[in-house]
């Protein structure tokens, strides 16, 4: 993909010249968006150099997902850092993550978000608590020395999730909890029957489950079933159903 702006002419209207411009790729001359003439284009490759860049600062950082939406206009990629973890139980290791989002379709800005990787079944957790979210217009641009500081405040008060995640492993949850969870959450048939058969497998009508197991169970089908974009917007609705269980 090629994005470039292009100004619009409009028959009649030269003003509007000056207003609007359009989001074009050239590769296939395709219209992505319509943007104010103030819009800049950030491109993917960029946002990406300038993010790796930062991580640099801390450490060995590996990229662990990576999807392209809307024909490439849309970028999602997470990454982890390996050499930092954190044990939740006995060899249930987290590592802080996160995940880039850049878009040419005014979709979004560049999002950047921290969250959790749970290392011994890669699962992508949201975190209760927004750790650290920077989100950039495409009409004010990034700043490299913004995202370096935000990053490092993030990285340090990681410990402080890690913590409530602990905590979730003494909240124990009634099944119908559980159900109202798995319902709220997944909307699709498929992946609530995927809930409920992962749920008969682990014997959750005679176990005690915890709000950390369901949360495990929840960010595990949306990590493995869904591609980044979808399985953001799940993981909203996870949120909200494990720290809202009575809901």
């Amino acid at each position: 993909m090629n994005p470039v702006l292009k100004p619009i002419t409009v028959d009649g209207d030269p003003v509007d010249k000056l207003k609007h411009v359009a989001i074009v790729d050239e590769d296939d001359n395709r219209v992505l968006a319509i943007a104010t003439k103030n819009y800049k284009l950030i491109k993917h490759s960029s946002v990406i150099a300038m993010c790796e860049d930062a991580f640099q600062k801390y450490g060995r950082y590996e990229l662990t997902a990576e999807y392209y939406g809307n024909h490439g206009a849309r970028l999602f990629r997470s990454y982890i850092f390996p050499d930092c973890k954190h044990e939740i139980n006995k060899k249930d290791f987290i590592h802080p993550a996160i995940l880039v989002q850049n878009s040419y379709d005014l979709s979004f800005g560049v999002n950047i978000d921290l969250r959790g990787y749970r290392e011994s079944c890669a699962n992508d957790l949201p975190t209760a608590e927004s750790v650290f979210s920077l989100t950039s217009k495409h009409t004010t641009g990034i700043n490299l020395s913004k995202i370096k500081k935000s990053l490092y405040n993030a990285v340090s008060s990681f410990e402080k999730q890690v913590e409530n995640w602990r905590e979730w492993r003494n909240i124990e949850l009634a099944k119908r909890e559980i159900k109202t969870c798995v319902d709220f959450v997944f909307l699709q048939k498929s992946l609530r029957e995927e809930a409920y058969s992962m749920l008969r497998r682990f014997d959750f009508v005679n176990k005690q489950y915890s709000r950390w197991d369901l949360f495990m169970l929840l960010t595990n089908i949306a990590t493995h079933k869904l591609d980044l974009q979808k399985s953001r917007i799940v993981q909203r609705r996870i949120l909200t159903a494990v720290t809202t269980p009575h809901a």
